[in-house]
């Protein structure tokens, strides 16, 4: 049903309004009535308001057309750099265009993050702010391009469907608050438009889960391969260039090496005389007890600053031959015989019945013998207070003629029981210790050790020893005496010893013996149980463990390492003989010649980038798949349109609104600058269409008309448009 104006009268239940002036029924616009609402709901004229003057052209059918356009001032005019060509498929380059730019930064975040994993931290903060520049850049492209397609699909959607005008402002607004995307209508009839809305809202998470790729990886050590100074190392062999006990002194510095041994002389004349061994020099007792009580070798002071440096950690490898026990079990358990032990020049039985004198049969839980064949002091009768020979001294005066074994006898803890175990309790319950015996020989050693300094302390790690050889290769013989000295021991074969006359090879040998002497006496003794009765020194080292006074659980690796404590303890002691630098064992630490250079390995606790490769990626292409279906969505929309690109600006939207019919409705609010539209106003259908008129007083300017407009006063004819 038609208005006599020719516009269509009001729907049902939509308010009626007057009639619309016809262009031809126009003098002039400088005059309309609006409609105002009294506080009883009718609608009377409200004082005419003067509007701008538009005077429309009339053609022979009566038909108004407005005016052309007048040029823009030239300060209006769109630059030249800013035409693009007319296709309305190029006029949307900036919904691909930010799309293919979000991909492009997501590809530049994981290389940017890819060339610091791994990488030493260094400037924390400005790499996660670049990083996060990059996802936010990443973010804000990706949102550009679903939020241009959003506007497609919002121009799609109110072409193809009635909504209300309610859900209308909900669709519009959904990417200003986030609440107008809970409109039901909307959610049922504009799901496309919701769900790039959505997108929108979402995309900070972009930012906030790519922040957490980039992490600090826990301290590791980064290791470089330098070379370092004041490296020592010991060279016994430099024992024998010395004429004992008087020694010599460095011209250059006066300086005099000390030998780890006391020397005795065989004659008063400086230039007659020999030096046979005496005893064991009391420096190096000293120097044996302070690494026993430590329980590792000693060091000398600032020996990482000298051979390291401050701030970082250092390990040098260091290959050395010097003594070294090598020890051998021969039985274990209550009832068992020993075996012999097999030397390279014989065989030699045990000094004692290991399994009567040990725990459960015997009382002792430690049992050491390792003086027998021992070289004895003095060596001749005929020898005056100084330690001279009155007499000719015989073929084997002084000679090392054996190198005692350490036999040790101790009980271990049987499978199960912890330790520390009850002493008392071990006594009673004779399943809980097992008897065992083993024999150490002394042997020269070739050892390979790591010296490491860690925050600025050294230690000493043995990394391997193989022994190579005995240091005397003989085999004692008990109840057999030599009866031509004082010194009663007896050895197989005889041609091994090392004589007096053989000088060079002796003073390498007694340096040898006299470590093996005080070791030995630190291992001699009994612990007898439960009382705890010692009569051993060893009581207090690490041969015993001090929670239950029992023998250490590895004791064939503790006696080898309690000896070399003793042994590597002499590099802190610049004063002997014997220490060395590493770069050339000629030269002596003493005389303090060039050390060189020695290779080394220098580390330092760091920390590191570690990057997630698999969660960035996770994030960005979830993102980068919502974002490509936004943008398919906002092609297909934009192929619904027409092919021409939509916006929601303000002048799209004010062109979009001019049709006659809306100004039958009692809009209320902006049009008196009072806030929003009348509330019953609002569930209104509306949507974008042609007007239902006759085509021929539909064609202004030869141009289809086409206008938001209210549930059947307008026609959606889906991507209909103008040629």
């Amino acid at each position: 049903m038609q208005r006599p104006d020719g516009y269509p009268s009001s729907p049902p239940g939509y308010p009626a309004s007057p009639p619309a002036p016809r262009p031809q029924d126009v003098d002039s616009w400088d005059e309309i009535h609006i409609p105002a609402q009294r506080s009883g709901g009718e609608s009377v004229p409200l004082k005419s308001v003067p509007v701008p003057t538009v005077v429309p052209v009339v053609d022979v059918n009566g038909h108004g057309a407005y005016p052309a356009q007048q040029p823009l001032p030239k300060f209006q005019k769109r630059a030249v750099w800013l035409r693009f060509p007319s296709s309305p498929w190029l006029s949307t380059y900036s919904m691909y265009f930010f799309l293919v730019v979000g991909v492009c930064f997501a590809i530049g975040h994981h290389f940017f993050y890819s060339s610091l994993d791994g990488e030493v931290v260094d400037d924390q903060l400005r790499m996660l702010r670049w990083g996060t520049a990059l996802a936010f850049a990443c973010k804000a492209s990706l949102t550009a391009a679903v939020l241009s397609a959003f506007d497609q699909q919002v121009w799609a959607t109110v072409r193809s469907s009635f909504l209300s005008v309610v859900a209308l402002d909900s669709m519009f607004a959904a990417t200003e608050n986030p609440l107008d995307m809970l409109n039901l209508e909307l959610l049922t009839k504009a799901k496309m438009a919701v769900a790039m809305a959505l997108f929108g809202w979402c995309a900070p998470a972009i930012v906030i889960i790519t922040a957490n790729t980039l992490l600090v990886a826990p301290p590791s050590f980064m290791h470089q391969d330098r070379m370092c100074s004041e490296v020592r190392s010991l060279n016994f062999d430099l024992e024998e260039a010395y004429s004992w006990p008087i020694g010599t002194s460095q011209k250059q510095s006066g300086l005099k090496p000390l030998s780890l041994a006391l020397w005795n002389a065989t004659d008063r004349d400086p230039a007659k005389a020999i030096g046979y061994y005496r005893a064991p020099d009391k420096q190096l007792w000293d120097l044996v007890e302070a690494s026993t009580v430590l329980r590792r070798p000693i060091t000398y002071d600032n020996s990482t600053l000298e051979t390291c440096a401050r701030g970082w950690n250092c390990t040098v490898r260091v290959d050395m031959k010097g003594p070294g026990y090598k020890c051998t079990e021969l039985g274990s358990g209550v009832g068992s015989e020993a075996r012999n032990l097999s030397q390279q020049s014989g065989e030699i039985s045990p000094p004692f019945d290991f399994t009567k004198e040990l725990l459960p049969l015997g009382d002792l839980s430690y049992l050491s013998v390792p003086f027998q064949g021992e070289y004895t002091q003095p060596q001749m009768e005929e020898i005056d207070e100084g330690g001279y020979p009155t007499q000719r001294w015989p073929k084997n005066f002084a000679a090392f003629r054996t190198e005692p074994i350490v036999w040790i006898g101790y009980v271990k803890t049987a499978k199960g029981i912890e330790r520390p175990f009850n002493p008392k309790k071990a006594v009673e319950d004779e399943d809980s210790l097992i008897p065992t015996l083993m024999a150490c020989e002394y042997y020269e050693t070739n050892y390979t050790l790591d010296y490491q300094y860690v925050d600025g302390m050294q230690s000493i790690k043995v990394v391997k020893r193989i022994p190579l050889s005995p240091v005397i290769n003989t085999t004692y013989q008990r109840g057999v005496e030599d009866e031509d000295t004082a010194d009663p021991t007896v050895a197989t074969p005889e041609e091994n010893y090392v004589l007096l006359a053989n000088t060079t090879e002796y003073k390498k040998a007694a340096t040898y013996h006299a470590l093996g002497y005080i070791f030995r006496n630190l291992l001699n003794g009994y612990v007898q149980m439960p009382s705890v009765n010692a009569s051993s020194p060893a009581l207090f080292t690490k041969v015993m463990s001090s929670g239950d006074f029992l023998p250490a659980e590895n004791l064939q690796d503790v006696v080898p390492s309690l000896f070399e404590d003793m042994l590597f303890s002499l590099l802190s002691n610049q004063q002997c003989a014997t220490v060395v630098w590493a770069s050339d064992p000629k030269k002596q630490v003493l005389f303090n010649e060039d050390s060189g250079k020695y290779p080394c390995r220098w580390s330092q606790p760091v920390s590191k980038y570690e990057y997630r490769a698999l969660t960035l990626w996770a994030v960005y292409g979830v993102s980068v798949l919502l974002a490509s279906l936004g943008v398919a969505a906002g092609t297909l929309a934009l192929r619904h349109n027409g092919g021409l690109r939509r916006d929601s600006r303000f002048s799209s939207i004010l062109a979009a609104t001019r049709g006659q019919g809306l100004n039958r409705v009692e809009w209320g609010g902006p049009l008196f600058d009072k806030g929003q539209v009348n509330h019953s106003v609002r569930g209104f259908k509306m949507g974008y269409g042609t007007a239902k008129r006759d085509e021929a007083e539909r064609l202004i300017g030869n141009q289809v008309p086409f206008t938001f407009g209210f549930e059947g006063e307008i026609e959606q004819k889906g991507n209909r448009h103008g040629k």
